[in-house]
Formats: C-alpha cells, sequence, structure tokens
C-alpha cells in the first residue's frame, strides 16, 4: 500500500526521503537567515529613519509656527 502524504510530498514539494527532507530544510533555513532576516532588517531600519524624520520636522514645524505666531503678534 501506497502512503498517500509521502506520494504528495513527492510529487508536490519533491521531497523522497528522510535526507531530501533534511536537504530542504537546511536550505529553507539558509534562505531564511540570508534573504527573510536581512529584508526585515532594512525595513526596520527604514521606520526608524521615517520617524525620526518626521518628528523632525513635526518640530522644525513646531518651532517654525511659534516664531511666526511670535513675530506676527510683536507690534512693528
Amino acid at each position: 500500500m501506497d502512503n498517500p502524504i509521502g506520494r504528495l510530498l513527492d510529487t508536490t514539494f519533491g521531497v523522497r526521503g528522510r535526507q531530501n527532507l533534511a536537504a530542504w530544510a537546511v536550505a529553507g533555513g539558509l534562505a531564511y537567515y540570508f534573504f527573510y532576516l536581512p529584508e526585515q532588517r532594512k525595513i526596520e531600519e527604514r521606520k526608524v529613519i521615517y520617524e525620526q524624520r518626521r518628528k523632525h520636522y513635526e518640530e522644525k514645524g513646531v518651532a517654525a509656527a511659534a516664531a511666526a505666531k511670535d513675530g506676527a503678534s510683536k507690534p512693528q
């Protein structure tokens, strides 16, 4: 009798045995560390830079608005 799960893994993913399954696991782990994690780190760095810029421009905008308000309220 043929194992339907084994046949599914063989036809769908090319997994034909324990060594082959281990090779796929190693390849998946390496892909995770070499492709996925660096991309996630880049995304996090971009988020941090975006937040820093946003805060900088908010502070600059508040300071400019305060200076404009002070300049407009003083008589010349």
